[in-house]
């Protein structure tokens, strides 16, 4: 798996299936993929700068990407 860069332009929620865990689209750039995550969690990347993992699926008998990892992309500043 390679890790992708990008900017999270929108998140939807599809639909609710648990507590914590929620099926939602994420827009990154010009594709849209699907994420099991809580919606909460990232509707808060929504016009950042992120790295993400995806995997091939099935979903509703269609082949689609969904994103295994998000990960908030910041800068670090050292002093010597």
């Amino acid at each position: 798996m390679v890790k992708q860069r990008g900017t999270v332009e929108k998140v939807t929620l599809v639909n609710k299936i648990y507590n914590d865990l929620d099926h939602c689209t994420v827009q990154i750039g010009f594709d849209t993929y699907h994420a099991f995550y809580a919606y909460s969690e990232l509707v808060e990347f929504e016009g950042q700068d992120v790295t993400y993992i995806l995997r091939p699926d099935m979903i509703d008998g269609i082949k689609t990407f969904v994103i295994t990892e998000i990960t908030l992309l910041s800068v670090v500043n050292t002093v010597a």
